[in-house]
């Protein structure tokens, strides 16, 4: 008997989902319609603010491209929002699960300048 093509999807499949939600939520932005498949790209955003494309995987490794980068940071600087890519690593045998986040260099250095002005403000 041939399964259901839902029950033949990996477990990253079914999780990343869940995961653009818990993204939207932890952002307190909203997932983009069709995953950003349409005029709107990425899966989560927080208007003016931040733009993420999500990303899970159940391997050791996950390939982040220059097409997946130029993608986000494109849709993310033409709304004025930061871009950043989420990984999320699902627990396996020989690994713990976690969450990362890819941003350009430049994202640094703004999260370090607002970072070094507020204490400074508080000194």
């Amino acid at each position: 008997m041939i399964k259901p093509r839902r029950m033949r999807q990996s477990e990253a499949w079914h999780r990343s989902r869940a995961q653009e939600d818990d993204a939207a939520h932890r952002i307190k932005g909203q997932r983009v319609p069709a995953s950003g498949s349409g005029a709107e790209k990425g899966d989560v955003r927080l208007r003016r603010v931040l733009r993420l494309e999500c990303k899970v995987t159940a391997r050791a490794s996950l390939s982040i491209t220059r097409a997946m980068l130029d993608k986000i940071d494109e849709a993310a600087l033409t709304a004025g929002e930061l871009p950043a890519v989420l990984v999320e690593f699902l627990p396996t045998a020989k690994h713990r699960g976690g969450k990362f986040a890819v941003v350009p260099a430049w994202v640094l250095d703004a999260i370090t300048a607002n970072a070094e002005c507020a204490s400074s403000r508080n000194a």
